[in-house]
């Protein structure tokens, strides 16, 4: 089961409803702040090395919760918190490795997150400061002499290159002079303060591997983020000439389809909302999945609960071309129910409209499924705006009669 996280009463009480039936609940409280790691080896309950860091750039995991961390620095282990932690191991009786670790509130409290038996992510970083815990780990599973408690250097700094060039440009683009200051930072290296992890002149060709996954995955970002300008070009260019000749023929709308690509999230919503809102018209939706007969997702009926439509009793349709056909109007959510629809449905583009192109400035409805209650919650809130004034374009400018 995912984690969720909910920020209200309303979102606590909805999920609590959606999840409980199904299984059993672990609460917990979010809590902001900064990473603090203490790492140990044990042998047979007694403490040989340890190690502390803390997290400067962090990424985030789905929906705000989690993360590695991308850049990490060496400390010197709060003496409270050192003692605390190897009162607990010493209590477990524990033998091997130990990452435990903690997040750093903006008031100076320290809590325990959790407790990691296993190599951790930011390995590197202590190591290249001086306490190799691979090697001493083999000491212990081969019963040979382990040395006394390595001194190692502080502060050190290790960086996970690729994603952190990735993080630090998304800081360059939301706070330009914060970023500059970090970008700075780059120069670490060439003072002997910070290493990258996955770099090693003994074999740069771990190195260029790195590199070449970071470059592909800006090409990747880079070409979606074209591709996606150029549907978003397509799909106006589309809405305004269809919407500009329904306008000035008046033509009378009698028949709306509503496409998505599931049946199962958006198209039916909005297909109750506008039989509901325009009684006269003969509404219906569909989709392009193949396989009919699916019911919506429990997320997706718990918040479309929330406005007064019921999906309990929907099931999937896979779009006909006859329906097409005898359709006035089509309404479609996003630019892949465009190329789904231009690939089966080439001549009947001219009925095609944009639920999110509706909206100001406008947008795609993207798609909900496998969501969290938050996110859809937005989706079906801006589908319910993108409604009312597709409902108020038929009325006012087509004449159409509502309920």
């Amino acid at each position: 089961m995912k984690a969720v996280l909910v920020r209200d009463t309303h979102e606590w009480e909805a999920t609590v409803q959606l999840l409980l039936p199904h299984t059993t609940l672990l609460e917990q409280s979010r809590l902001v702040g900064h990473g603090i790691g203490i790492e140990m080896l044990y042998l047979q309950g007694e403490r040989v090395w340890y190690f502390c860091h803390e997290r400067l750039h962090e990424g985030s995991a789905t929906n705000g919760i989690g993360g590695a961390s991308w850049y990490r620095r060496s400390l010197v282990p709060p003496a409270e918190l050192l003692e605390s932690c190897t009162a607990l191991l010493n209590h477990l009786r524990w033998n091997g490795l130990a990452m435990l670790e903690f997040l750093r509130t903006a008031n100076g409290n320290v809590w325990l997150m959790e407790i990691n038996p296993r190599l951790w992510g930011s390995i590197a970083l202590a190591v290249d400061a001086g306490v190799d815990f691979p090697w001493g780990l083999m000491l212990c599973a081969n019963r040979e002499k382990i040395p006394p408690q390595p001194k190692y250097r502080i502060p050190y700094f290790t960086r996970s290159f690729a994603e952190d060039v990735l993080w630090l440009g998304a800081r360059v683009r939301s706070n330009p002079w914060a970023g500059i200051v970090e970008l700075t930072k780059l120069g670490r290296p060439l003072l002997g303060l910070e290493s990258w992890d996955f770099f090693d002149w003994g074999d740069l060709r771990v190195t260029f591997s790195a590199l070449l996954q970071l470059a592909r995955r800006i090409g990747t970002h880079l070409g979606k983020n074209v591709r996606a300008r150029l549907s978003r070009r397509r799909m106006t260019l589309i809405h305004e000439k269809n919407l500009a000749r329904l306008t000035q023929e008046k033509q009378s709308v009698r028949k709306l389809l509503v496409l998505c690509y599931g049946n199962i999230c958006r198209s039916p919503f909005v297909e109750r909302i506008m039989q509901r809102q325009l009684p006269h018209l003969d509404v219906s939706s569909a989709g392009f999945h193949p396989i009919s007969g699916r019911t919506s997702p429990a997320v997706l009926q718990l918040c479309a609960s929330s406005v007064g439509v019921d999906l309990s009793a929907h099931r999937s349709r896979r779009v006909a071309a006859e329906e097409v056909k005898s359709a006035d109007m089509i309404l479609l959510m996003d630019s892949a129910n465009l190329a789904d629809f231009r690939g089966q449905f080439p001549d009947d583009l001219g009925k095609v409209l944009f639920l999110g192109m509706f909206l100001s400035p406008g947008c795609e409805i993207h798609d909900p499924f496998d969501a969290g209650i938050e996110q859809t919650t937005r989706i079906l809130d801006q589908s319910v705006q993108a409604i009312q004034n597709v409902v108020r374009w038929l009325t006012e400018t087509l004449g159409e009669r509502r309920s």
